[in-house]
This record gives structure tokens, C-alpha cells and sequence, in this order.
């Protein structure tokens, strides 16, 4: 391995050829020394001498050990270098995991406690606030000193960087989840610091510029989105800049009231990366991102009737035997079956007889996990397939903060033994305090262990108090949003908008987007918005798969009922989609073109090498015909049509440009070009 740790006299130093990290336990406490960029010689740095971190009340002066192992999240990501540093006091543990990748400008620090003593404190972690003066002038909030001449940073401090630059600008990304309220899940600010004060953000991710040399520090929180996350107290992010500036990455999702003896808890992490002005930050952490998150290795299309909004309604044997005839006819990977499979009733199944959700399947029933048979007489084998596999939804047990977690996992392991399922929609989440979520962590991996199979999971984001983006991203895919044209909430803009604006962060393949029946419930659209353009009904449906095709493409719907015109469609796309997705999987794919809002030309770029690669373009709604992508190409690039649903024409292109003339409205061209 490029990456490389070393302990000794005090002082820990992580780095790979990228980036490296000092940090020094002289005066009892960790503190950052510096941040190199070892590409341009950058380093970040202060005079402040303030600990690394502010949690639970924790007293130093007691032992410290080190250890350090290689580490592969199971085959789940790629094999890293772990750190660790254990402190304990009388009454605490602490451990601080530094976690590294080769060829990656990134180090990831994560925090776990365990208290030594069955005594509970009822207190709670301070609010993260400034002090205001009696004048009403803000004012720094006062830093504790110990003996050692060390300053404490603000309580609930996850990660503290020392910084001197004279002048930053700060770039706020905020993730949002919880998409049956939400419709933007990308929001960005960018502000100039106000250099004589603490400067507090709330978000996801920051970029800190320090425009004038062109350096740039990228610091992630681990957490999930802002309205899910635990114990929030205040701003995720406070920054001061100068000599004495500093960078507190705050809230850590623990209050010191739920430490007990009996369990170690993991806090919030603090990813911290390095820039320049060559580099694209958000392309480098997508990077990242890639390496931690492995994934299964292909794209895959899913079907999923819930879409359709029968719900449970007619779900049986005969009807899913006539979903899998359809998924064969359209190259449809997984037939997924949603909420209804089981015997138990939760409170979205139709028949308006479930009372539970997120948590109460066992007290309600014993046997709720049981494959329901009177809808399935036979079980699930009559459904399976050599050519489509069979995919479950799944609630997990929230009583008592998910302590059935291991009940849970051995009835998921069950499943895959007897019927083959490989993935599981996991839906109702709601996450109370960090040993729920610790529960929900430990029943995503021993459920894997259990199965004896490459187990994997489709994490659903729509409701509740879920992990999100950012926690455990090595597991799995995430099923992003419900649409539904019942309900006139199904604009395929406004999925793909939110598609590309995603891919500029993570990579597109940890995601599911959606693909609905374009006929459908065309009337309501037209009563609600006479004549819009926009509706569904004026798509063709393949351009719909065009759109989230860089994803893993959801088709959510009863596919029974497209006709035959539709079926063809999307049988013929799937088709030439399946030919490239491998390297589809492994390409960057990189959001181009305007942003998508019904009237605009935009679309995606897949970079499989320097020389090769794939373009998605797309026309909107727009008025114009022609349109000219500004693209980084290889030189002398020739161009192959592989699908469209137009006519179009290259009208020029070169290392900077392309320029496509559409023939129609709501028309695609999936191109590959190479040299």
C-alpha cells in the first residue's frame, strides 16, 4: 500500500502520496498539527493550540494506545489503512479511528465511546452558540484551557483543524432526504467569511477556498441529512480564520446521557480531503466515495408494481407470475416484490387491516415475516427464476432502539437461503438515539454474514430518520424518491434534475430512480395543468429510461399493463443499455448541459478512459433545436449512435464542444465515442 501511518514520540502522522495528517499527543491531548497537500505543498496549519475533539465530557490524562490494520469492509470497499488511538480515563473509553485509501486525498476520523462506569450522566452536550456580549456585539464562545496550556474546542466538537489563511471563501452543501416532502436534495451557498469573527454553517458538505494561493480544504461531515441527524444541537461547521483561525466540525449525535457500560457507540465522522485549483473538490470526493463504496459491480434494472398504487391490493401468485413474464420480454435484472409479500399486515397494505410500521411486527405477530400463504400457496419458488432474480421489501423491528436486530438478520438470511432474494428494500426506518442506529448498522452486516451470499440492500430515504447519503455508504444503493402519476407528483424532469444534481457529488450507480407508466392517469395531469408539456403522457418512455439510465433504472410499475408500443420501447433501450452498463459501472459520470427543469438540453457524460467513454444527451422541452455542450473530449474523437428517439446531427464537436441539432421535443441520443 501507497498509504503509511507512523507512531511515535507523540505524534501521529497518517498520509499517502496525496495528503498527510500530523497530529501531536505531547500535552496530553490530540491536537492537529497540519494538513499537507503533498501534491502542491500546501499546508494547512495555525498557531491555536486546540484538541482535535470535544465529546461526552471526556477527561484526558489517562492511557493511550495505537494499533493499525488493513481493512476491506467486507469486500464492500477497497482494502485501506486503519488507525487507531484508544484513550481511557477512570471513567471512558474513547477510540479515534483514522481510516486512509490509496490514491485518494482523504482521511476519514471516526469516534467511539464506551462509558467504564454504570453511572449515567443526565446531562446533554452544550448548545453550539457564540456568546453575545451585553452590548450585543457576537463574540467567540470562550475556550476552556487546561493545565497543559491546551485549549478545549466547543462542546460536541467531532473534529478541529488549526488553519491561517487570511481570507476564505466558504461553500455550504446541504443533503437533504426524506423525498416525499422534499424535491431538492442538493442545496449550495457559497458566502467571503467575515474574517473578525466565528463564521457557523449548517450542511453536509464544505469547501473552505483559500482563493488567493488557490488551495482548497474539503471537510465532510459523516452524518446523515440535517432533519435526520441525532442529538443536533446547533451549526455542523464554525470556522475562524488568521493566525488564530480554526475549523470545528460539530455535532456528534450522542448526548452523554445514553453512554452506558454495556455498549461502544460510534459518533459522527469528519472526512477532511485537500485541493487545488486544478482539481475539482467535488470530483475528487465522488472519487473517494467510489473506493469506500464498491458496490456490486453492474448496474441492474428493478421492477417494483407499488407505483402503480394498487399497493398490496392485488398482489398473488398469478399476478407476480405475469410481472416476471414481463421482466423476462424487457430485460428487467430484479423483480422486487414491495410491502404485501408477507403474511403480516403493516399499516400501508390496502386491506386497511395493518396497524404497525416501523417497529411492533413481532408483538403484533410472530410469524409477521412469514411468506403471506394465501397470496403465495406455494411460497415465493414458483416465482424464481434463471433469468430474473427476486428481490423483498423489508422493515426492520424498531422496538427497543432495534434490539431484534438479530432476529431480523437470521429471518433475511432465511429468505436467501430458501428463495435465492440477494436484495432487500429496507423501509420504515426511524432512528431514536445512536444505539438504534448502532442495532440498524450491526443488522446490515449479519445479515450479509448469515446469508452466506453477497446480501445487499436498497436503502430507502423517503420518510423517517434514516442513514442517508453519507453513513455506511459502503452498503448497498439508495431508493431515492416515490412518485406516483396519481397523485401529479411524477414529472420526469424533475427526476432527472434531481439525478444530475446528485451525480455531481456521489457516484450515479449508488442510485435508483424511477421509471413510471408515461399513460397513466394522463387526465389528472390534464385537469390539474391543461395542456402542460411537461405531463408524462408527452414522453416517450424510453426517453424516461434514458434519463436515469447512468442509475440503476426502477421500473415502478405493474409492467403487465404498458401496451405493446411501450413494451417494445423499453425492451429495445434495455437492451442496448445492457451491452454498455458494465462500462457504464465503472465510468465517472459527470452531470453536462444546463440543468434539467423541463425546457433545457442537458444530459450526462460517462468517462471510461481518456480515450473513450459515452455521452446522454437530452432534450427538454425547448423551444431551440440545437444546443452546443461545452465537454472535455479526447482529440479526434469519433462518434457512434447507439439508441435515440429522433433524428439528430453532430453538427460540430472538438476537445471542448460538442453541438447536436434534436429533430424533436423530448428527444435523446445515447452516444459512444472513442479515439
Amino acid at each position: 500500500m501507497n498509504s503509511y501511518c507512523k507512531y511515535e514520540n507523540n505524534r501521529l502522522i497518517i498520509g499517502n502520496e496525496y495528503i498527510e495528517r500530523s497530529i501531536n499527543l505531547a500535552g496530553g491531548y490530540p491536537v492537529n498539527e497540519y494538513i499537507d497537500n503533498k501534491i502542491t505543498g500546501k499546508r494547512w496549519y495555525g498557531d491555536n493550540n486546540i484538541a482535535m475533539f470535544n465529546v461526552c465530557g471526556f477527561e484526558f490524562g489517562g492511557s493511550v494506545s495505537f494499533r493499525q490494520y488493513e481493512c476491506e469492509n467486507g469486500g464492500l470497499s477497497e482494502q485501506h489503512l486503519c488507525s487507531e488511538l484508544t484513550y481511557e480515563s477512570a471513567k471512558m473509553k474513547l477510540i479515534q479511528l483514522f481510516e486512509i485509501y490509496d490514491n485518494s486525498p482523504f482521511i476519514t476520523t471516526t469516534l467511539s465511546v464506551l462509558s467504564l462506569s454504570n453511572a449515567q450522566s443526565s446531562e446533554s452536550n452544550a448548545a453550539n452558540e457564540s456568546a453575545v456580549s451585553d452590548d450585543g456585539i457576537e463574540q467567540d464562545a470562550p475556550h476552556d484551557t487546561t493545565a497543559a496550556g491546551i485549549k478545549l474546542p466547543a462542546p460536541d466538537t467531532i473534529d478541529c483543524l488549526t488553519i491561517s489563511p487570511a481570507h476564505l471563501k466558504v461553500e455550504t452543501i446541504t443533503l437533504a432526504d426524506k423525498s416525499d416532502g422534499n424535491d431538492c436534495y442538493v442545496h449550495r451557498s457559497r458566502e467571503l467569511i467575515y474574517d473578525n469573527r466565528e463564521n457557523q454553517y449548517s450542511g453536509s458538505i464544505f469547501l473552505l477556498d483559500d482563493y488567493i494561493d488557490g488551495e482548497q480544504l474539503i471537510v465532510v461531515k459523516e452524518a446523515p441529512c440535517i432533519s435526520s441527524q441525532l442529538a443536533r444541537n446547533g451549526a455542523d461547521l464554525r470556522v475562524r480564520s488568521r493566525n488564530s483561525g480554526y475549523v470545528y466540525l460539530c455535532g456528534s449525535g450522542l448526548t452523554e446521557g445514553e453512554l452506558c457500560s454495556s455498549e461502544v457507540l460510534t459518533l459522527y465522522g469528519s472526512t477532511v480531503g485537500v485541493a487545488n485549483k486544478y482539481n475539482n473538490p467535488l470530483r475528487l470526493y465522488k472519487r473517494h466515495y467510489s473506493k469506500v463504496c464498491l458496490g456490486s459491480g453492474r448496474l441492474f434494472a428493478m421492477s417494483n408494481t407499488w407505483g402503480d398504487r394498487s399497493r398490496d391490493a392485488a398482489l398473488c401468485e398469478s399476478f407476480m407470475l405475469r410481472e416476471r413474464e414481463c421482466a423476462e420480454r424487457l430485460g428487467v435484472d430484479i423483480m422486487q416484490i414491495d410491502d404485501g409479500w408477507q403474511k403480516g399486515l403493516s399499516a400501508n397494505s390496502a386491506k386497511k387491516a395493518g396497524k404497525v410500521w416501523s417497529s411492533g411486527f413481532y408483538r403484533e405477530d410472530p410469524q409477521f415475516w412469514n411468506v403471506n400463504p394465501e397470496k403465495f400457496p406455494s411460497g415465493l419458488s414458483p416465482l424464481m427464476s434463471d433469468n430474473v432474480e427476486l428481490a423483498l421489501w423489508f422493515s426492520a423491528d424498531g422496538d427497543n432502539d432495534y434490539a431484534n436486530f438479530e432476529r431480523d438478520a437470521e429471518r433475511l438470511a432465511a429468505l436467501s437461503r430458501e428463495y435465492g432474494v440477494r436484495q432487500f428494500k429496507l423501509d420504515g426506518m426511524t432512528l431514536k438515539n445512536k444505539l438504534g442506529e448502532k442495532h440498524i448498522c450491526e443488522f446490515l452486516t449479519l445479515a450479509r454474514e448469515k446469508s452466506g451470499v453477497d446480501l445487499t440492500f436498497n436503502l430507502d430515504i423517503t420518510a423517517g430518520v434514516r442513514l442517508g447519503y453519507l453513513p455506511k455508504k459502503e452498503i448497498g444503493t439508495i431508493f431515492i424518491e416515490n412518485r406516483y402519476t396519481d397523485f401529479v407528483n411524477y414529472y420526469p424532469h424533475a427526476t432527472l434534475k434531481n439525478l444530475w444534481m446528485l451525480s455531481e457529488l456521489f457516484p450515479a450507480r449508488k442510485f435508483q430512480f424511477e421509471i413510471l407508466n408515461n399513460l397513466r392517469n394522463a387526465d389528472k395531469y390534464e385537469a390539474t395543468a391543461p395542456g402542460d408539456e411537461l405531463a408524462p403522457v408527452n414522453y416517450d418512455i424510453d426517453w424516461l429510461f434514458a434519463s436515469v439510465m447512468v442509475s440503476n433504472p426502477l421500473f415502478w410499475m405493474e409492467m403487465q399493463h404498458l401496451n405493446s408500443e411501450q413494451q417494445s420501447k423499453l425492451a429495445d433501450i434495455t437492451a442496448v443499455w445492457k451491452r454498455e452498463r458494465d462500462k457504464l459501472y465503472s465510468a465517472e459520470i459527470l452531470p453536462v448541459g444546463e440543468e434539467p427543469d423541463g425546457i433545457s438540453f442537458t444530459g450526462f457524460q460517462a468517462i471510461v478512459d481518456y480515450s473513450s467513454g459515452y455521452l446522454i444527451l437530452l432534450r427538454e422541452s425547448s423551444n431551440e433545436s440545437e444546443y452546443t455542450y461545452n465537454i472535455k473530449l479526447p482529440a479526434n474523437a469519433k462518434f457512434e449512435p447507439l439508441k435515440s428517439n429522433s433524428g439528430f446531427e453532430i453538427i460540430a464537436s472538438d476537445e471542448k464542444l460538442i453541438r447536436v441539432r434534436f429533430e424533436k421535443k423530448r428527444s435523446y441520443v445515447f452516444l459512444k465515442y472513442r479515439v
